[in-house]
């Protein structure tokens, strides 16, 4: 049964012990590699392969890409080592296991890296070409983090006042892009991009160019995520690139919420690690993401997520750790990317499980 750690180096310990249980589990002479790739000093990106001799399908799960969201992929790939591997044929399937991309903002709990850069917005073949997001900036005064001089409770107020300005100011759609596609002109802003490719995104991309390069006859990447979505029900997201229609999937997987993110379903974002797969993979393979959803997709429920994702940001660069407001804001970040609610942890499982038998049933990987 998975545990729910809330700390980085328990979380982590729990990973390394995957090696030794995947041998006793199976009770076959297994190639099993781990690998691991410090980040910054005592903070790793851990990477765990079970390699067959003979590979002809691979599967790789990825977790931790917004740190804080690694408690749950953590979660999840407990499951994931309880319930699947054994199913899997591990003579000829190929399993990558990747945990903490981002072991920062996992120890931290924040989303982005140590240099304040959101992984999500980092996979960019050249940072010279993206346009600019120019609805954060000519509205950067909004997004950009500043000193919370008020109460909690008066903040909060503040905030939705000076939201709904700007919201019935601007198109619809200018505020979503603001908000959510990313920038590249403030190192400071959330959802910042970064001018080059970081660490850990330039380790991934080396792995995730090897494994295109490779001769699989089938490849599956699932990377998973918190936040987005209905409360108690889990979302697969899919790239832009996917030409299948979600009702064609909806069939296919056995699964009741599956989205594109073309604009429509989803939103649409610059420098996403599951788009940059999509670039490079063939048309029979898949890359998608798991999206568990933990606050709810109503506008109220959007404008809740980012003011709480501002506010986090204002008080990492703007605050004291031991400021009242700090404290608060950090409880609300958690409750937003790592909720320990018995009732959501169970539906993860429920829904992990669903989604991903119907995704390895349809490929034919069990």
């Amino acid at each position: 049964m998975a545990t729910f750690y809330k700390e980085y180096e328990p979380a982590r310990k729990a990973f390394l012990a995957f090696t030794d249980q995947i041998k006793q589990m199976t009770g076959q002479s297994l190639d099993v590699q781990l690998t691991s790739h410090e980040i910054i000093e005592g903070l790793f990106m851990d990477v765990l392969e079970i390699k067959p001799d003979k590979p002809q399908r691979l599967l790789c799960l990825t977790s931790g890409l917004h740190g804080i969201e690694g408690y749950a992929g953590n979660y999840v790939l407990q499951e994931f080592v309880d319930c699947f591997l054994p199913k899997l044929n591990l003579e000829d399937t190929h399993v990558i296991l990747v945990h903490a991309i981002n072991p920062y903002g996992m120890k931290y709990k924040r989303k982005s890296n140590e240099n304040s850069v959101d992984l999500n917005r980092n996979f960019n073949a050249s940072f010279d070409t993206l346009h600019s997001n120019e609805g954060f900036k000519t509205n950067a005064s909004f997004f950009l983090p500043r000193k919370l001089k008020n109460p909690y409770l008066i903040e909060n107020i503040l905030f939705y006042i000076r939201t709904a300005k700007l919201y019935f100011t601007i198109p619809h759609e200018q505020f979503r892009e603001a908000a959510l596609l990313g920038q590249y002109e403030f190192p400071n802003g959330f959802y910042y991009g970064g001018d080059h490719m970081e660490k850990s995104t330039a380790i991934l991309a080396q792995l995730y160019q090897k494994l295109v390069s490779f001769p699989y006859n089938k490849r599956l990447f699932i990377d998973l995520h918190t936040g987005y979505g209905p409360k108690y029900q889990m979302s697969i997201v899919n790239s832009p690139n996917e030409k299948r229609s979600v009702s064609e999937l909806k069939k296919a997987f056995n699964y009741p919420l599956i989205q594109n993110a073309n604009g429509d379903d989803f939103y649409q974002i610059n420098g996403d690690m599951v788009n940059y797969i999509n670039d490079f993979i063939q048309a029979t393979d898949y890359a998608t993401c798991f999206e568990f959803g933990t606050i709810g997709m109503s506008i109220l429920d959007e404008i809740k997520s980012l003011r709480i994702m501002l506010e986090e940001n204002s008080v990492h660069h703007m605050h004291r750790e031991t400021d009242p407001i700090f404290k608060r804001i950090k409880k609300d970040f958690e409750q937003l990317y790592m909720p320990d609610e018995k009732k959501w942890l169970d539906k993860v499982i429920t829904d992990f499980d669903q989604a991903l038998k119907g995704i390895l049933t349809h490929y034919k990987f069990i």
